[in-house]
């Protein structure tokens, strides 16, 4: 009689031993969520203003799609083209001009224009003479 009330001692002391480990275990859960708690309410406005800056940020984002799906960039770039094109059209005819002008510059007689210089102060020295001008 004696070994079968030993069986019920030792199933009850293993019974109590598992309650006190459940109860620790709970114990030990209701501490960390209150751990969380805490910090999730004094991170709360700063959650709070961070996921305002993100719903910003993505408004601006789709925005910026859409402006960019309605913008006609084959066009734009067609337009580049041609802007290139008539800065080249226009940078050839003012090349153009200066090269007609060096030539022009180029046929100028140095030799004679050095004389008709000359030629042109033999004269007009004795009339700046007469008019009182230096000697």
């Amino acid at each position: 009689m004696m070994d079968s009330m030993k069986v019920p001692d030792v199933y009850q002391t293993r019974m109590l031993r598992m309650a006190r480990i459940r109860t620790a275990a709970m114990l030990l859960c209701m501490v960390l969520l209150f751990v969380i708690g805490y910090f999730a309410l004094l991170m709360g406005g700063q959650l709070q203003t961070i996921l305002n800056d993100a719903q910003r940020t993505f408004q601006s984002l789709n925005t910026l799609s859409t402006q960019i799906e309605q913008a006609n960039i084959p066009a734009m770039f067609d337009n580049v083209e041609m802007l290139v094109q008539n800065a080249q059209q226009t940078m050839a005819d003012a090349t153009g001009g200066v090269d007609q002008a060096i030539k022009k510059i180029d046929e100028v007689d140095i030799d004679t224009l050095n004389k008709a210089i000359a030629d042109l102060a033999a004269v007009v020295e004795p009339i700046a003479k007469l008019f009182g001008g230096r000697s």
